[in-house]
């Protein structure tokens, strides 16, 4: 048996239990993390594989619930509660009404497993569709009576996501757009138009520097176009394994590339003080708030940071002073933290910094779309000139040749 989510690499272990007994089965996550909870159940792990077959079966059937549905959802369920209606019959009725097809038929399970006895956290774990955050959030309101009070935190957290997801998805949309034309134009261009145009710009046996440029990008796209194509894919791949190191001084990396690298490491700071801000205001100890953090994270250099700010509080250090060791997390989180933990408002604070890091980002990729815009255009319009350079000179070149004029270029 395993814990199979969607959303990470998926791993087939093979372990010894301490009777003796063998045990097998799938975990998602992070390989290190998979292999720390084996032996925190006493396994004596025998294998631990990636499995890419299983784990691609996961991205195809994944079922994921949009941020906006759960946003509407959760804000729905309050509202109802607030009206004095029962959880049983609100969940049975926006199972009726709603629109989303996998949040649909995750109510309709639901229903039926809370109509069966489960706790309303086993019920919704049951559909393997909601975030951890949604699962750990509605224990407490159940164990504390305060499930109304804990959807509308969780309406606000998913609004707020949302809104962030679709800043982040609406700046990157222009870019993308001028990017892909701008590449389709010199494919098309190099491989259609380039060489009807070769036998016609040859200008006494010489050509200009642009003419040869073109020339030369052209043969080599026509003769190595498998590389061009390989290239986005190693970019990314390159990439992605920059971001998934293990090796702290080697991910860090990841974080200081220019423009993309400051965004980054603020969006993973608006996430982690957001989470930690909703499970603080809900009366979840910061240890276990951390604990909870750090399973989800998807990157080995993050969760590690993560264990060590929990091992220093542990040993005695509070929040603030755990955090400021770490020369990843500038002065001002741990001494935003400080003066929440001092006079007793550390939930409010951590919000603080999460609204901090989402408005810097805000301004950032406005910031950097400022930049990126005229460039892409300035690119796309002086290689339009390159191509109008190159062909045009040596054919007018050319055509003074024939005129018997003395022109030169």
């Amino acid at each position: 048996r395993g814990s199979l989510k969607g959303g990470g690499m998926i791993y087939k272990y093979e372990a010894l239990s301490i009777t003796g007994m063998e045990q097998s089965g799938w975990e998602e996550g992070a390989k290190e993390n998979i292999r720390k909870k084996l032996l925190s159940k006493r396994y004596q792990v025998l294998s631990l594989e990636a499995d890419y077959g299983k784990t691609l079966q996961g991205i195809i059937e994944r079922k994921k619930i949009r941020t906006n549905s759960l946003a509407v959802f959760f804000e729905d369920i309050q509202n109802m509660l607030k009206t004095g209606i029962g959880i049983n019959e609100t969940i049975s009725a926006l199972a009726e009404a709603n629109t989303d097809f996998v949040l649909q038929k995750a109510l309709i399970e639901i229903g039926d497993s809370i109509n069966r006895g489960l706790s309303l956290r086993a019920a919704f774990e049951k559909t393997k569709a909601f975030p951890w955050l949604v699962l750990n959030m509605l224990e407490v309101g159940e164990k504390s009576g305060g499930l109304e009070h804990i959807c509308g935190d969780l309406a606000e957290f998913y609004h707020k996501e949302d809104e962030f997801k679709n800043i982040l998805k609406d700046a990157m949309i222009y870019p993308i757009i001028v990017l892909i034309l701008i590449i389709g134009l010199m494919f098309y261009i190099s491989l259609k138009i380039v060489p009807q145009l070769a036998s016609l710009i040859a200008v006494n046996g010489k050509m200009p520097l642009a003419t040869q440029i073109i020339l030369s990008l052209s043969a080599f796209l026509r003769s190595f176009w498998y590389i061009a194509a390989v290239i986005p894919f190693a970019a990314g791949y390159g990439y992605t394994r920059l971001q998934r190191s293990r090796t702290e001084k080697v991910a860090g990396y990841y974080y200081k590339i220019p423009f993309l690298g400051p965004i980054t490491k603020d969006v993973t700071l608006t996430a982690i003080f957001l989470n930690l801000s909703i499970l603080q205001k809900n009366g979840i100890g910061i240890v276990d708030s951390l604990d909870l953090v750090q399973k989800t994270l998807p990157y080995d250099f993050l969760s590690k940071k993560i264990i060590k700010i929990k091992e220093q509080i542990t040993a005695g250090f509070s929040l603030w002073a755990a955090i400021k060791e770490d020369p990843f997390f500038v002065p001002f989180i741990y001494k935003t933290i400080r003066k929440g933990e001092e006079i007793g408002r550390l939930g409010e604070y951590l919000f603080t910094l999460s609204k901090y890091f989402s408005d810097k980002v805000t301004r950032q990729i406005k910031m950097t779309l400022t930049f990126i815009q005229p460039a892409l255009l300035l690119f796309c319009a002086g290689f339009v000139m390159l191509i109008l350079f190159a062909f045009l000179v040596p054919l007018y070149s050319n055509l003074n040749n024939i005129a018997g004029g003395g022109s030169t270029f």
